[in-house]
């Protein structure tokens, strides 16, 4: 993943969380979000830098759109 693509990564993927740690009733709503990027931050400390971490864009080919993450 290139470092420029990492912000919208952690906001979408902190949302994403959230939401699943609500509906599974593990976390109230409230500061849901906030939780989740912090839990995320603690996992990846340098961003896509972190040693021994590995972030992926999925694309549909060479200088194509990113349709997933890995």
């Amino acid at each position: 993943m290139r470092p420029e693509a990492f912000e919208a990564y952690q906001q979408s993927s902190s949302a994403a969380y959230a939401v699943d740690k609500v509906a599974a009733g593990s976390w109230p709503a409230e500061g849901a979000v906030a939780r989740a990027l912090a839990d995320l931050r603690n996992s990846l400390p340098q961003g896509p830098a972190t040693p021994d971490k590995h972030l992926f864009d999925i694309r549909v080919a060479e200088g194509g759109g990113v349709v997933g993450v890995l």
